[in-house]
C-alpha cells in the first residue's frame, strides 16, 4: 500500500490516473488517496471537498457506524457508501453528528 502526501506537500507532477473531479467551482484531481489542485510549480495536495464521490476508499480507511449509518473514515475525512449507477462509490461527508 502507497502512502499518499500530506496535505500541504506540493508535488511537480500528477500520479499516474489522476482522476479529474469537479468539485464547487473549480477540478479537483484525485489519485490513490489524495485530492490535488495546480498550483504553481506543480500540484499541491488538499483535504477533500465536501461532497464528491470516488470510486474507492483511500488507504488506511476504517468503517465506523454512527448512528446506525455506515460509514469509512481516513485522517479525519469521513466517507459515505453510496450507489451510482449499480456500483458503489464513496461520497465525502460532514463529520456526522455522535
Amino acid at each position: 500500500m502507497v502512502t499518499p502526501p500530506p496535505v500541504g506537500a506540493v508535488v511537480p507532477e500528477l500520479p499516474p490516473g489522476a482522476e479529474a473531479i469537479p468539485a464547487g467551482n473549480g477540478v479537483y484531481y484525485y489519485a490513490g488517496g489524495a485530492f490535488y489542485l495546480p498550483v504553481a510549480g506543480g500540484f499541491q495536495v488538499v483535504a477533500p471537498p465536501l461532497g464528491v464521490t470516488i470510486p474507492e476508499l483511500p488507504p488506511g480507511a476504517t468503517p465506523v457506524t454512527i448512528s446506525g449509518v455506515p460509514y469509512y473514515q481516513a485522517d479525519g475525512v469521513f466517507y459515505e457508501p453510496i450507489m451510482e449507477n449499480g456500483v458503489t462509490v464513496y461520497e465525502t461527508v460532514p463529520p456526522p453528528p455522535p
